[in-house]
């Protein structure tokens, strides 16, 4: 099903020479269920990228990213 999220933690790091791992960027969001009482407790996504920054940045604006945030 679905449930709504609140959002704790938006965190993004850019490294367009690279981190020790490789990545050009990272991003890390931290939510938990807008109504308590739920079996979902915390949920941690993180997303990361390798490459060339410039590429990705380029392949969103092309391909039409969106993100809604409430």
């Amino acid at each position: 099903g679905k449930v709504g999220l609140r959002v704790d933690l938006l965190e993004a790091r850019l490294t367009p020479e690279g981190d020790e791992r490789g990545r050009s960027a990272s991003v890390v969001i931290r939510a938990r269920p807008e109504r308590a009482g739920t079996v979902i407790g915390e949920v941690t996504f993180e997303v990361n990228v390798s490459g060339p920054l410039a590429e990705v940045l380029k392949l969103g604006m092309q391909q039409g990213l969106s993100l809604q945030v409430k």
